[in-house]
């Protein structure tokens, strides 16, 4: 099955999300992470693109970008490319570094633009940082203190100052909190997370999932995945081989993915606080 086209921006901006393969570590540590912003200064510089909002963390990354259309996937294309060939010559890693293509999502209007820049920030609380200026690899404190890399002119021009920037990231966040639902579960030992399991499916995993038919156990294995089962943790549970696993994975984060996007991009935000 063919890739949907790309939807392209009114504006030229774009929300452009990548993530590890089978959602592996992209970036061990901070010489890989400044290895990655080399490389993407290098190739916006190319294609001619402004960086607005970034967020990198350990196993995805998250760019708001503002590139002409036919220029965004030659610049993912480049960046994508050379970060892997930088990773896997590091590391002595073989093989494809990231899960499918990138993820993109055109921004429209002002609103929109507040929204995806306050989303990408949102992720550093992911990390385990309350207030995103204090994470190193996130452009928000680039905003609120002395911008490097970004361009942070357009999006204060229309928050109206730094001051209510930061007002109504704080609204966004306080509407949009992170919660991670899956933190128990991948900490869970196997016998909880079997019983989990067994309640989800509402079967004996180990035993009855191989005597179903191929798409009855396609749907049971990705109705697990989507609740935040991992694949090896799933492959142990149930006796089913990775590579199956890792198949339905892919397939159940790139619906949610386009889900996620497709809600965050018809939200608009309020307007900023005053």
């Amino acid at each position: 099955m063919g890739h949907k086209p790309r939807q392209r921006s009114k504006v030229d901006i774009y929300h452009v999300m990548t993530r590890g393969d089978n959602r592996q570590l992209i970036f061990e540590d901070d010489i890989d992470r400044k290895s990655f912003l080399e490389i993407l200064d290098r190739y916006l510089k190319i294609r001619l693109g402004t960086l607005l909002a970034w967020c990198l963390m350990d196993n995805h990354y998250h760019l708001l970008v503002r590139v002409p259309f036919d220029s965004l996937p030659l610049m993912m294309h480049d960046i994508n490319l050379m970060y892997s060939k930088h990773f896997n010559n590091r590391h002595g890693n073989t093989g494809q570094l990231y899960e499918g293509r990138y993820r993109s999502v055109p921004v429209q209007d002002e609103r929109q633009l507040l929204a995806e820049v306050f989303y990408i920030h949102r992720n550093a609380v992911e990390k385990g940082f309350k207030n995103p200026d204090d994470y190193a690899w996130c452009s928000h404190r680039e905003y609120v203190r002395r911008p490097r890399r970004t361009f942070t002119e357009l999006v204060l021009g229309i928050a109206g100052s730094v001051d209510v920037f930061e007002k109504s990231y704080a609204i966004y966040a306080s509407e949009h909190p992170y919660k991670d639902e899956c933190l128990e579960l991948h900490s869970a030992s196997d016998e909880k997370a079997f019983g989990i399991l067994r309640e989800l499916l509402g079967i004996d995993p180990l035993v009855e999932l191989v005597r179903l038919s191929k798409s009855e156990r396609n749907r049971l294995l990705c109705r697990a995945l989507g609740h935040g089962f991992s694949v090896p943790q799933l492959s142990r549970l149930t006796g089913m081989g990775r590579t199956i696993v890792a198949s339905l994975s892919r397939r159940v984060h790139e619906q949610q993915d386009d889900l996620t996007f497709s809600r965050r991009s018809t939200t608009l935000m309020p307007k900023p606080c005053t």
